[in-house]
C-alpha cells in the first residue's frame, strides 16, 4: 500500500510540473509576442503625405516626359519625420503600352544624362531604376486595361 502511495504520489507530483512548465512557457511566449510587438509599434514611421495641385507634379521632381499621358491619378510628396529629405510620387494613366513605355524610359535615360540600375521587362508588368547625381528614379509600369499603362514614378 505504501509502495502505492508513493507512486500515486509521483506521478501526481510529475504532472503538476510539467502542467507547471507549460503554463510558464505560455506566460513566456505572450510576454515575448507583447515585448516584439511594442517593439514594431516603436519602429514604424508614418510619413506625412503632402498632396500637389491637381495636374502638377511635386516640387523638385525631375524634368521628366510623361510617356502617352492620359491623366495624372496622383501626384504627392513623402515627409518622414526626422528626415531631410521627401519622397515624391507621381502615378499616370498612360496611351502607350506597358513595352513602349519601357522602351522610351530607357532610351530617354541615356539621352539625358541618366544612369540604368536596375530594369526588368515584362510584357504585364516592367521596371527600370535611373540614377542621376546619386538620386535614384523608380519608374514602375503595369499593364492597364486594353494596350494602355499605368505608371508609378517614384523620386
Amino acid at each position: 500500500l505504501l509502495v502505492a502511495l508513493v507512486f500515486i504520489g509521483l506521478m501526481w507530483f510529475a504532472w503538476w510540473r510539467v502542467n507547471r512548465q507549460i503554463d510558464n512557457d505560455k506566460q513566456n511566449s505572450l510576454n515575448l509576442k507583447s515585448k516584439n510587438e511594442k517593439q514594431i509599434k516603436e519602429n514604424i514611421v508614418t510619413p506625412k503625405i503632402i498632396q500637389v495641385a491637381e495636374d502638377e507634379l511635386p516640387q523638385s521632381f525631375p524634368d521628366i516626359v510623361l510617356s502617352g499621358k492620359k491623366e495624372l491619378t496622383s501626384s504627392y510628396a513623402l515627409k518622414y519625420p526626422g528626415a531631410d529629405q521627401e519622397q515624391k510620387v507621381i502615378d499616370f494613366t498612360s496611351s502607350n503600352s506597358v513595352k513602349e513605355n519601357f522602351a522610351f524610359y530607357k532610351d530617354w535615360a541615356g539621352k539625358n544624362g541618366w544612369h540604368v540600375l536596375h530594369e526588368l521587362d515584362n510584357s504585364e508588368e516592367s521596371r527600370i531604376i535611373i540614377e542621376q547625381d546619386k538620386k535614384p528614379l523608380n519608374i514602375t509600369i503595369k499593364k492597364d486595361a486594353g494596350t494602355s499603362s499605368k505608371v508609378n514614378m517614384s523620386w
